[in-house]
């Protein structure tokens, strides 16, 4: 398994659109775009370039599960995706009133 670094594991969470491939294209394009002085990002980048193309497509896979956490959003209110705080306001609008 490849190892990464802190900051190569952060460039990939801030480049990943979700595909292994996709990422090492991000990467590359975001080199495209660095100043002649940014030669530490350079570095980097090209480094988990080389690190991404050793991979296979399931390591990457596993390793973005790791670094995207999953969220279960927890509605108070059953009928409103704002919970109760938002609701109350809502619930008194009528579509059909005319606008003053």
């Amino acid at each position: 398994m490849t190892i990464f670094t802190i900051d190569e594991l952060n460039l990939i969470t801030l480049y990943d659109p979700g595909s292994r491939k996709g990422t090492i294209e991000e990467l590359r394009r975001m080199i495209g775009y660095l100043m002649p002085d940014e030669t530490d990002l350079l570095d980097l980048a090209q480094g988990v370039i080389a690190k991404l193309e050793g991979m296979t497509d399931n390591d990457f896979d596993d390793l973005s599960e790791e670094l995207t956490p999953e969220y279960s959003p927890v509605f108070p209110d059953e009928d409103s995706a704002w919970g109760t705080g938002m609701a109350f306001w809502l619930d008194e609008v009528d579509p059909d009133d005319e606008i003053e």
